[in-house]
């Protein structure tokens, strides 16, 4: 059995006023005729703007991690990433990049049921 770290919600005490400050991440399904398809975007909190997404048939964390890659390799890295505690978020395909690159990972322990904007 695989231990599940935990992270605290850094983002609780913390105004995001700029770019790279704190970044934000999620999936959606997108229902289509046999079966769902995923979508995850990066999100800079301070600007609103999609850093980069990815699409995929499959719900592992890979096409996550793309996204995270492609975001840095474009705008930098953020301060802090906020994300729910999904599985595609809490495995060490998506824990290692952010640890290494010094990037503070943020969980709220609950996930309202509002868009992220209106978090």
């Amino acid at each position: 059995m695989t231990k599940r770290r935990s992270f605290s919600d850094k983002f609780k005490a913390t105004v995001a006023l700029e770019a790279n400050h704190v970044w934000c991440s999620d999936i959606t399904y997108i229902p289509v005729r046999r079966g769902f398809l995923y979508l995850v975007a990066m999100m800079d909190w301070a600007t609103r703007k999609v850093e980069a997404w990815r699409l995929s048939n499959t719900l592992d964390a890979s096409f996550c991690v793309e996204a995270l890659k492609e975001a840095i390799a474009k705008y930098g890295k953020p301060g802090i990433m906020n994300i729910d505690q999904g599985s595609h978020f809490t495995g060490a395909a998506w824990i290692t990049p952010l640890t290494e690159a010094k990037i503070k990972i943020s969980m709220p322990l609950v996930t309202l049921a509002l868009p992220m904007h209106c978090r």
